[in-house]
């Protein structure tokens, strides 16, 4: 039993995805982490926030499909989608990372049902339908078919998160003096137009906010020229669309505007 808001427990949960880190002003900068449940009789999503990003506290670095064990509460009135819960981050324990070996064969396992079992349609219906005070599914893996990709220069930050950006960076307290490196937004933005295979679906346009889109440019800003750097991004999240590969994605809403869904990230071992 999960208790009521305020009530912690103990979950262990296989993270899935990280999306790219975001200014905040209460958590500075914080990204956002979902995965699955493996305490529960089935898997079923949950969605960890937040996460601090760069902070002293946070020295410890989960991967993907990396299990933990992690104290959770729910995240109530803040936010009432089903899956949300807010960790305790000082008493996060690592576990084992789950390898695609074997074409994926133990994360499929672990993720159950779950792999295509909605579509984006389906999940954008519901929140249209749902008030934004009552729960509604907001975390899917969904399979997309006719799947095309662009890739274009990332948005900057505006200016409200600039002055987010601009105080994380600040010296405090518990820093030492120190001035951190201001977090930037990522170079280049990734978008999919596809369709789901729900009866008349007319297609769907989403980022890629994926926590590896931003880390790979930066990464391969130190390799590559520059004027490679976009192609060389687009090709790489192209070949996991592979049609030898059964590619699903990990798609999730926003708290605010909850009709509207993201691609989180990519699934996609062979078929």
């Amino acid at each position: 039993m999960t208790g009521s808001t305020h009530d912690w427990f103990d979950a262990r949960v296989l993270v899935t995805v990280k999306t790219y880190p975001t200014p905040s002003v209460r958590h500075k900068e914080t990204v956002c982490v979902a995965g699955v449940r493996l305490d529960t009789p089935l898997p079923e999503w949950v969605r960890l926030y937040p996460i601090p990003f760069r902070t002293k506290e946070f020295d410890y670095e989960f991967k993907k499909y990396q299990v933990i064990d992690v104290p959770l509460r729910k995240r109530g009135s803040k936010d009432p989608r089903p899956e949300s819960h807010q960790p305790n981050n000082e008493k996060i324990t690592l576990g084992e990372v789950v390898k695609p070996s074997g074409n994926w064969k133990a994360r499929r396992q672990l993720l159950g049902n779950l792999v295509g079992e909605t579509s984006t349609c389906e999940l954008v219906a519901i929140n249209r339908a749902t008030p934004m005070n009552k729960p509604a599914p907001s975390l899917g893996l969904i399979k997309p078919v006719d799947v095309r990709l662009s890739i274009q220069d990332g948005k900057e930050w505006t200016k409200p998160q600039q002055s987010k950006v601009d105080a994380a960076a600040a010296p405090d307290l518990f820093s030492d003096g120190a001035v951190k490196t201001p977090l930037e937004p990522a170079p280049y933005q990734i978008r999919a137009r596809y369709k789901c295979l729900e009866g008349g679906c007319l297609g769907h346009n989403q980022t890629i906010i994926d926590w590896e889109v931003g880390a790979a440019a930066y990464q391969w800003r130190r390799r590559y020229p520059e004027s490679e750097l976009a192609g060389r991004l687009l090709a790489k999240w192209e070949a996991m669309m592979d049609p030898g590969k059964d590619v699903h994605f990990f798609v999730g809403n926003q708290h605010q505007y909850r009709h509207s869904f993201s691609i989180l990230g990519t699934w996609y071992p062979k078929l």
